[in-house]
């Protein structure tokens, strides 16, 4: 995450996107519901002013299209 200094690497990062593992990110390791898990991280990232979009394993295996399509209006300049 970008912190204070201005030379940052990452400074200027405004969309991020994120990969779950069902396994290491399911509730069985994180003791929480996938949603409050997600809701966790977004609200992280919106704290720096980065938007952040989740994007599941089952849901690249289960719809690698629709995966697509959300990636693409995410990371387009209107997203």
């Amino acid at each position: 995450m970008p912190g204070p200094d201005p030379e940052h690497p990452k400074r200027g990062v405004t969309k991020v996107v994120e990969c779950f593992g069902n396994f290491w990110h399911g509730r069985m390791m994180t003791g929480k519901a996938n949603w409050e898990h997600e809701q966790e991280l977004l609200d992280a990232y919106a704290e720096v002013g980065i938007q952040c979009l989740i994007i599941w394993e089952s849901e690249v295996k289960d719809n690698p299209e629709r995966v697509r399509e959300r990636l693409a209006a995410f990371l387009s300049p209107q997203g």
